[in-house]
């Protein structure tokens, strides 16, 4: 079909053009311009594309299919968002060297979308059985808000699910991921002058500076649960009572149980605290990724992939982390999820993010022969 696979200068060229669009979730005409690189990269070899948009700026998800098969259909799934680039240029920094992309989304994971686009494009040079479903969506790196009813349907139609998120620093795949969950806390208190009647003030400050220790002595490393207070501010003047305070809690959690807990927790320290102090605290927010468990399906598609790169002399670990990515939404159908099979790189989210250039052909050979192998290995 469509175009021929590419060779690795080409696919570095057409990965430092993607790179160099802005895509930062608030950056609508960036996405737009991705989703049209990733529609004309997809319609050669698709049996259909569409565009649909989501939430409340119509952010673009490309969605593509496979010409019709009869086999399971495999879900591959990815993201083109980023974090924002740094400086105020409208084209972000992207440098080639010493055999590494140097840039945002390089790796996350505007690589690992070109993974997935160039695998599918050397499956079907050939006369492929495997059926597959794309999936590329905009918000993935504010927790896919808009996004997420189109990857459960997705997801809830298809016998597996291939994330290209990624691989771990020494080139491993994701096993199981943590649930991941963002408390907001907003503390009002009451102003007063520090100098002249600073007992009719009430504090958000001092009552922030209570409440942070009881809700970080709510992680528990022994179980996997980590609670981080990740933001903190408040005040407006050196010689005013503080009545605002504002807090951020980064949850990581293993279990449903354990988010229940921390959530409940947070919400009695809180309430301890306000009453004490007279002021009032509004909590909000919650888990917005349930955590990816362990699934035993997904071994046959592990040891399918760890026995094509060993023909390559590649040894590939199966790795648990604590990030958490679409991966963890679509495990909810109870398929089987692979993650982890974009570059290999390092640096994410930082301006000397990277991708490593073999990565690029490796890892794009490796998902073609795991997505062809995908029929038998589900029958």
């Amino acid at each position: 079909m469509g175009v021929a696979p590419r060779d690795v200068a080409e696919l570095v060229d057409l990965l430092v053009r993607w790179c160099r669009i802005p895509t930062h979730v608030d950056n609508r005409d960036g996405l737009l311009a991705m989703a049209d690189e990733l529609v004309a990269a997809l319609t050669p070899i698709a049996g259909r594309v569409e565009v649909r948009p989501v939430g409340p700026n119509r952010l673009p998800v490309v969605c593509a299919w496979s010409p019709p098969r009869v086999s399971p259909s495999v879900l591959l799934v990815g993201h083109f968002d980023t974090v924002p680039h740094d400086g105020s240029q409208a084209t972000p920094d992207v440098q080639v060297h010493d055999g590494r992309i140097v840039g945002r989304g390089t790796a996350d994971m505007k690589g690992g979308v070109l993974v997935m686009l160039e695998a599918l494009t050397r499956l079907e040079v050939g006369d492929p059985l495997t059926g597959w479903q794309v999936v590329l969506v905009p918000d993935e790196e504010i927790g896919t808000p808009w996004s997420r009813g189109i990857l459960r349907e997705a997801a809830e139609r298809s016998s597996a699910a291939l994330v290209f998120e990624p691989a771990t620093s020494d080139g491993g795949l994701v096993r199981r991921r943590k649930g991941v969950g963002t408390i907001t806390i907003a503390i009002t208190g009451r102003a007063a002058h520090a100098g002249r009647n600073p007992w009719e003030g009430r504090s958000a400050v001092a009552a922030m500076a209570d409440v942070i220790p009881r809700i970080e002595a709510l992680g528990d490393s022994a179980v996997g649960t980590f609670v981080n207070v990740t933001t903190a501010s408040g005040g407006r003047a050196a010689n005013v009572i503080p009545a605002h305070a504002d807090l951020q809690v980064d949850i990581r959690v293993d279990s449903a149980e354990e988010s229940s807990r921390v959530i409940d927790g947070i919400d009695y320290a809180t309430r301890a605290v306000a009453q004490a102090r007279g002021i009032a605290i509004a909590v909000t927010g919650g888990l917005h990724r349930p955590p990816m468990p362990a699934n035993p399906a997904a071994d046959a598609l592990v040891e399918r992939y760890r026995a094509a790169a060993a023909d390559r002399d590649l040894v590939i670990s199966w790795t648990d982390v604590g990030g958490g990515s679409d991966a963890n939404l679509i495990a909810q159908a109870g398929i089987p999820v692979l993650d982890g099979l974009g570059v290999v790189g390092g640096d994410l989210h930082g301006p000397a993010e990277f991708a490593l250039i073999d990565s690029l052909d490796d890892r794009s050979d490796l998902a073609k022969d795991l997505i062809a192998a995908i029929p038998a290995l589900l029958s």
